[in-house]
């Protein structure tokens, strides 16, 4: 059996409802366990703050935005600094609303995983103009892997995701051109479900001013337009093509032919967020095996940013159902066994 780290992550509930801790006088310690992996516990107390616990309490305090600047602040240092950092030995390319969140927190509690600065820099997408040295800024340094591979006794890797890489026609030709060794990671969510997430996501962020059901119906004539100029013009802006396509996200079968045009099969590792979710031990450590590192499980697992929304259009939900009936039979042969995906039935 492979060795167990002892990363506690309570249930979601019982995190919201939980008492606000009292002020303690006790020191606070850092630590790391023999797996690499960190933590911060009072002097004293073997109890550690789950990874996933502690994000939510971070993220309760501090607004998103001010997080997001600091970290581009201690990017920009660095880039400055002429910091040599290590480059990326995977991308976890999408999907959107696909679990991409939680697979980095499983792999950050693994210990032989160091994050960027920023889960998401989108540098082969939107900011490919900024430069390598400005993308590889995020990435941790070349003596922090040291350290970690010291502490470890074990390989050390790092590796980003945006979740608009997948269906972005320059992103793996950029990927290819810079880093072609990087391994390959997509994430595929049953598309009806994924395709309704994401249209709450785009309503709570204010991008989405249709109707559900109108919202799918016209994705054609909002992203198709764009999706052309794109493909010619790599600067073009995409604003539609990057938050409307409920649709073509969930065309998988396309965007796994489309990269392996350019990586090689044995590159690339799909996972299916049904599977991953129910069974996260097994799937961790598959993808384990892909990068190359120690299989280790971890004690609990939990879920990063949790789908709250109960927004639902029966009418929509219909009409996603009858839309992805084909490309997901397809997708299905490809894989050559069947999707635990209710749209799949």
């Amino acid at each position: 059996m492979p060795p167990r780290i002892g990363v506690a992550i309570p249930r979601r509930d019982a995190m919201y409802k939980a008492a606000p801790p009292r002020p303690s006088s006790r020191a606070l310690s850092f630590r790391v366990g023999s797996s690499g992996a960190s933590s911060i516990v009072p002097e004293g107390n073997p109890v550690s703050i789950s990874p996933l616990a502690a994000k939510e309490r971070l993220k309760r305090a501090i607004p998103n935005r001010h997080r997001v600047a600091v970290r581009r602040l201690l990017a920009r240092g660095r880039q400055a600094a002429g910091v040599a950092t290590m480059t990326p030995d995977f991308l976890v390319v999408g999907a959107q609303k696909a679990g991409t969140s939680s697979l980095f927190h499983y792999l950050i509690a693994h210990g032989s995983y160091l994050r960027p600065v920023l889960k998401e820099t989108n540098y082969f997408d939107v900011n490919y103009d900024r430069g390598l040295a400005w993308y590889l800024s995020y990435f941790p340094s070349l003596a922090r892997k040291r350290a970690r591979e010291a502490a470890t006794g074990g390989p050390v890797i790092t590796g980003e995701s945006a979740t608009y890489y997948v269906i972005h026609p320059w992103a793996p030709v950029r990927i290819r051109q810079n880093f072609p060794a990087a391994k390959i990671i997509i994430m595929m969510r049953d598309p009806v479900t994924r395709a309704i997430s994401h249209y709450n996501h785009n309503i709570r962020a204010g991008r989405e001013p249709l109707p559900m059901l109108e919202a799918f119906e016209r994705e054609a004539e909002r992203v198709e337009p764009v999706a052309r100029r794109l493909a010619e013009d790599p600067d073009y802006p995409c604003f539609e093509h990057q938050h409307y396509s409920y649709l073509l996200r969930g065309r998988y079968l396309e965007q796994i032919q489309r990269w392996m045009q350019l990586f090689p099969r044995e590159q690339i590792h799909l996972i299916l967020s049904e599977e991953m979710f129910a069974d996260p031990d097994r799937e961790l450590r598959a993808l384990c095996r892909f990068l190359g590192i120690p299989e280790r499980s971890l004690d609990s697992y939990g879920v990063a940013n949790p789908d709250r929304s109960r927004r639902r259009d029966d009418r929509a939900t219909a009409f996603l159902m009858d839309y992805f009936r084909t490309p997901n039979r397809l997708l299905s042969e490809f894989l050559g066994r069947p999707l635990p995906w209710r749209s799949a039935a």
